[in-house]
């Protein structure tokens, strides 16, 4: 059994807990540098520090994958990077009540992060949130862009609900991306982007270990079970650089004149995955769905830690024949949050229209619907082939939809041109075609897809637009916008 390792020799313990005490400016302790390489600290731990010393209470959440939640671990409650940054907080500030709330999740991302985020993260109020899921991004295929864009989206609306919040972000690694180093793999190098924009600490624990290997292929199975989740000793090694990073940031830093609100900089990508944005697990579920045959629902738990479960699906079982549900929407983007992954099939009928079969995400959630016209639709899900891992049921524990026509954009579009009306004259005809055309040729935003350009693809939305809008007849060329 691998034993717990605490740095920290006992006599410092009790000189800190002296400090926190009797008020000794923090300044007197000597920082640290043996990860210095693997960490940026940008804005200091300020919040945190004074819920600490002043108050005597702290709100840890914990916002990651399978890797926060300690899979792999022989004990996650004891020897997770998690648990171990959970007990050197309370050993460094022992007169202090800490509240620890773990939210991970194995297998999510950042997108399945943008529903999570009001009730998992938000709902909690933070005083202090590690985030952990640039190599989830990676697993789901994300972009850079991407990456950047679903974390911006968790970290603005965390910095605008609780802007006083402390956020860390820490980087792990796998046995692929290892061979990237020095770079960062481009999931991560998108987080890392964001973080600099908000002067959020982040900490590349994966790189910090990855280092302390002579050859990172024979030595990869002394630290990680697989390609990406640690051992007991893995998770210590990570644990060493983010303690590296806290005793600097809460011991070792003088705190005087620093101001505990973050500030909100410019908005980095050009939209959030925002707009009339909708999470409906379990029992909300229900006044959405049109129709169902086959499909049950059970108010168990369906996925999530003990401290923030999502309790209640529907689901159906591959003994029942022709099984189908069919939810109402209104919005852009419609998903589902499955226990099916690619090796099982759907069919998925948006309006009433030609089925379409496909695969499920192996990394919730799964997109069925994306960018299409904004408005009223419906769309029918069928299970067709069950993977074993599924145990012979498909269960649906949530539904999200968005509405990309209210997204917030890094350069505000009003959202009548968003409705095809370039000229704003509460007219949809083809002098909005030729407005839309001159404002390319003039570099003037009339940006319909809301994607921060004006381009050929707005040209082809309005075209789309002017063929089929819902309109009623004024004369042979211009139409009076029913929307």
């Amino acid at each position: 059994m691998f034993n717990k390792a605490i740095r920290l020799p006992a006599v410092i313990i009790c000189l800190i807990t002296v400090i926190n005490l009797f008020g000794v400016c923090a300044q007197a302790m000597t920082t640290q540098n043996d990860y210095s390489e693997f960490i940026h600290y940008r804005a200091p731990l300020t919040h945190t520090y004074r819920k600490l010393t002043t108050d005597k209470e702290l709100n840890v959440v914990y916002f990651g994958g399978s890797v926060t939640a300690g899979y792999g671990s022989t004990n996650a409650s004891d020897y997770s990077w998690r648990a171990l940054s959970m007990d050197w907080l309370s050993d460094s500030f022992p007169t202090a009540k800490i509240k620890f709330v773990n939210t991970a999740i194995g297998e999510s991302g950042t997108y399945l992060g943008t529903y999570r985020v009001e009730a998992d993260v938000i709902a909690q109020k933070p005083d202090l949130l590690f985030i952990e899921y640039a190599i989830n991004d990676r697993y789901k295929g994300s972009s850079e862009e991407q990456a950047a864009l679903q974390y911006e989206t968790i970290v603005r609306e965390v910095r605008t609900a609780l802007p006083e919040c402390d956020i860390v972000t820490l980087l792990v690694t796998d046995q692929n991306a290892a061979k990237l180093l020095p770079d960062l793999y481009p999931t991560a190098a998108g987080h890392e982007r964001i973080a600099a924009a908000y002067q959020i600490p982040t900490v590349n624990v994966g790189a910090s270990l990855v280092s302390s290997m002579n050859d990172p292929d024979s030595e990869w199975s002394n630290y990680f079970i697989d390609i990406v989740h640690p051992t007991d000793a893995g998770y210590q090694l990570y644990f060493n650089c983010l303690e590296e990073f806290l005793y600097n940031s809460l011991l070792a830093t003088d705190f005087s004149g620093k101001t505990e609100t973050h500030s909100l900089p410019a908005q980095q990508s050009n939209y959030l995955l925002d707009g009339h944005r909708l999470s409906l697990f379990g029992t909300a579920m229900r006044p959405y769905i049109v129709s169902m045959s086959g499909f049950r629902f059970n108010s168990g738990m369906y996925y999530g830690p003990d401290q923030t479960p999502h309790n209640g699906y529907y689901y159906a079982d591959s003994s029942t024949e022709n099984p189908q549900i069919t939810f109402r929407f209104t919005g852009t983007d419609f998903a589902i949050w499955t226990n099916f992954y690619d090796l099982s099939q759907i069919s998925v009928s948006l309006d009433d229209g030609p089925e379409q079969v496909m695969p499920c995400d192996r990394h919730a959630p799964t997109v069925l619907a994306q960018d299409i016209p904004s408005g009223d639709h419906t769309i029918t899900v069928k299970p067709l082939v069950y993977e074993s891992s599924a145990g012979g049921q498909m269960k649906i524990g949530a539904v999200f939809v968005r509405d990309s026509l209210y997204r917030t954009l890094k350069y505000p579009v009003p959202v009548d041109v968003l409705q095809g009306d370039i000229n704003r004259d509460g007219y949809l005809d083809v002098r909005d075609l030729v407005r839309l055309k001159k404002n390319i040729a003039n570099g003037v935003l009339a940006d319909l897809n809301a994607d921060g350009e004006t381009n050929a693809e707005d040209i082809r939305i309005e075209k789309q637009k002017l063929l089929a809008p819902a309109v009623n007849e004024d004369d042979d060329n211009q139409y009076e916008i029913d929307w």
